[in-house]
C-alpha cells in the first residue's frame, strides 16, 4: 500500500505518494531533505501542496517516437550541463534522464508530477525536489541568500563572504568551539531576518580547508578522494559529513538570526573576530541555478509557483536589510576557543522594534 508524505519548507508544502516498490530508493533522498525540510505522514483530505507521485522505474513505459533534447540543469561549464530526452504527450511534459534512470512526468499546467526512480535516481530526484521547493518558497515571499551559517541553539550565525573568503573554515572554526552546524551554503530568510531556514545542499570544501581538519581529511579519504596540491580546489562532500565526521549536531529549522560575520580569512595578523561595518552586497538575492527557460522543468515548476506557492507574511525581496551586529572573522589559523566561546554566548535572536521603540 502507498504511504502519502508532507514536505514542508518555510510554508510551503510537496505532498508525495510513494509506492512500495520505490521505498527503498527514495530512503536516501529522505535522509537528504530531513535536517532541513520537514517530512512527516499528512491527511490527503488536508493537503494543499503540490502532489507528487513517485512509482519504481520498471512501472514506466517508454514513449514511443522520437524524443527531443532538454537541458534539465546548467551547470558552471557547458561540459557539466545536464541533459534528458524530452516529450510531449497529451498535456505532459516527460523527462527521462538516462544517466541516473530516472524519468518525470510532468502536468503542463504545473498540477501535478510523477517521477519513475531507481536505485541511482537520488542525486536527480533530490535536485528536483530542492528547485520546486525553491520556486514555492521565492513565490511565496523570502529570500534566498549565499551564507553559510551555525548555531548556538537560539539564533543561527550567517557567514558571509567573497569567493574565497574562508566561509566553509569560519564555519568549521565555529563548530568545532561548540557551535551547531545550520546550513552550508544557503539561507532562506524573511524580510528582517527573524525567521531563517537552512537549505540542503553539498557542501563545497576546499582542499586547503579539509587538510587543516585532520577528521575531514581522514574522512575524504576514506569516500576515495584524490587530494589536489591545490589548496584552493573545492571538492563536493556527502550532506552529512559534519556530523558523521565530526560528531557535529544539526540544528533544526527555522531560527531567528542573531549576527552576520563576514570572512577574511586571508587578512595579515592572527585570527580574530571583530565587530564591523555591514556589507549588504553580501546579502542581495541569489537565484536559482535551474535550466534555461522554456528546457527541462523550468516551465513545470513557473506553473507550479503560480499554482501552490503558498504567501508568506511579507512581498519577495530583492535583498535583505537586517537590524543585527556585524564581525569579520580576520586572520589565519582559528580564532582562540574563549574568543569564539564568547562570541556564540553573547548571540542572541534579533528583537523587532515596534515603531515606539519598545521591543
Amino acid at each position: 500500500m502507498s504511504r502519502m508524505l508532507s514536505i514542508r519548507f518555510a510554508g510551503q508544502e510537496i505532498n508525495a505518494t510513494v509506492h512500495p516498490n520505490a521505498e527503498n530508493s527514495i530512503a536516501p533522498v529522505l535522509a537528504f531533505l530531513q535536517p532541513h525540510f520537514s517530512v512527516g505522514p499528512v491527511d490527503p483530505a488536508a493537503a494543499y501542496g503540490l502532489p507528487l507521485r513517485i512509482s519504481p522505474l520498471s512501472a514506466w513505459t517508454r514513449p514511443s517516437g522520437e524524443p527531443q533534447q532538454t537541458m534539465v540543469r546548467k551547470g558552471r561549464s557547458a561540459a557539466t550541463h545536464l541533459w534528458g530526452d524530452r516529450w510531449q504527450i497529451d498535456g505532459w511534459t516527460v523527462i527521462e534522464i538516462t544517466s541516473s534512470r530516472t524519468v518525470f512526468e510532468l502536468a503542463d499546467d504545473g498540477s501535478e508530477v510523477h517521477a519513475y526512480i531507481s536505485d541511482t535516481s537520488r542525486y536527480h530526484l533530490s535536485d528536483f525536489l530542492r528547485e520546486a521547493m525553491w520556486e514555492l518558497a521565492a513565490v511565496g515571499g523570502g529570500t534566498f541568500i549565499h551564507a553559510a551559517s551555525v548555531s548556538n541553539s537560539r539564533a543561527a550565525v550567517a557567514l558571509v563572504g567573497d569567493k574565497g573568503a574562508g566561509k566553509t573554515t569560519t564555519a568549521l572554526d565555529l563548530v568545532q568551539s561548540g557551535a551547531d552546524f545550520y546550513s552550508g551554503d544557503i539561507l532562506f530568510t524573511n524580510a528582517d531576518a527573524s525567521r531563517v531556514y537552512s537549505y540542503p545542499d553539498y557542501p563545497g570544501v576546499c582542499w586547503g580547508t579539509i587538510r587543516a581538519n585532520p577528521e575531514l581529511l581522514k574522512a575524504a579519504l576514506k569516500l576515495g578522494l584524490t587530494p589536489s596540491p591545490d589548496d584552493g580546489v573545492k571538492v563536493l562532500l556527502p550532506h552529512d559529513i559534519y556530523w558523521t565526521a565530526l560528531g557535529v549536531r544539526k540544528s533544526a529549522p527555522p531560527l531567528p538570526l542573531g549576527a552576520i560575520i563576514i570572512a577574511d580569512v586571508s587578512a595579515p595578523g592572527p585570527a580574530r573576530i571583530e565587530p564591523a561595518a555591514p556589507r549588504w552586497d553580501l546579502l542581495e538575492k541569489l537565484d536559482r541555478r535551474g535550466s534555461d527557460p522554456g528546457e527541462g522543468w523550468e516551465p513545470f515548476l513557473d506553473e507550479t509557483g503560480r499554482r501552490y506557492a503558498r504567501p508568506g507574511s511579507e512581498p519577495p525581496t530583492n535583498s535583505v536589510h537586517p537590524d543585527l551586529p556585524w564581525y569579520t572573522r580576520l586572520g589565519r589559523g582559528r580564532p582562540p576557543l574563549e574568543e569564539i566561546a564568547r562570541f556564540l554566548d553573547k548571540t542572541s535572536p534579533s528583537v523587532k522594534k515596534k515603531p515606539d521603540g519598545r521591543s
